[in-house]
C-alpha cells in the first residue's frame, strides 16, 4: 500500500514541476531582451543531453539556462527548450514525421493546431510546443513526462 502512495506522490511532484517549468517559460519566450546575439551565442552540445529518444532539428541550439532534465537515453524526464532558425510550421512537420521513427505514437486531436503536439509510447508523454516567436528565431518547448 505504502510503494502505491510513493509511486503516486512522485508522479504528482513530477507533474507539477513540468507545469511549473511550462509556465515559466512564457515569460522566457515573450522578452525581448532574449534575441538572437544570444542564441547564437548558446552551445549547440545536443549530445550532452545524453538523450537518444527525440530527434532534433538541424541547426537548433539548446538553451541550457531553461532546459531541466533528468536521467539519459530513453530514461529522461524534463524540459529542453530549443532555438531554431527554421520556420514553425518545417519545425512542427519535422516533429510530426520524425516522432514515429522513434517509436512514440502522434496523440494530437487537433489536426489544425499548429502550436503543439502531443506524442506517447509505453514509458512517456512528449508535448512539444511551439509558442510565438520573433521575426528571426523560433522555441521549441519539449516536455517528457512518465506515464507510470
Amino acid at each position: 500500500m505504502e510503494k502505491i502512495q510513493i509511486k503516486s506522490l512522485i508522479k504528482t511532484i513530477i507533474i507539477l514541476t513540468m507545469i511549473i517549468l511550462s509556465n515559466c517559460s512564457e515569460s522566457f519566450v515573450n522578452n525581448s531582451a532574449y534575441n538572437v546575439k544570444k542564441a547564437e551565442k548558446l552551445t549547440i552540445d545536443i549530445d550532452s543531453l545524453g538523450i537518444s529518444d527525440l530527434p532534433f532539428p538541424h541547426g537548433s541550439i539548446i538553451d541550457f539556462d531553461k532546459t531541466v532534465t533528468v536521467g539519459n537515453g530513453d530514461e529522461w524526464i524534463g524540459k529542453i527548450v530549443l532555438v531554431n532558425k527554421n520556420d514553425t510550421s518545417d519545425l512542427f512537420d519535422f516533429y510530426r514525421n520524425e516522432m514515429p521513427k522513434y517509436k512514440y505514437l502522434n496523440k494530437s486531436n487537433k489536426i489544425n493546431n499548429k502550436n503543439s503536439l502531443i506524442f506517447q509510447n509505453e514509458k512517456k508523454t512528449i508535448f512539444i510546443k511551439f509558442p510565438n516567436a520573433n521575426n528571426k528565431i523560433n522555441y521549441i518547448e519539449i516536455t517528457s513526462t512518465p506515464i507510470k
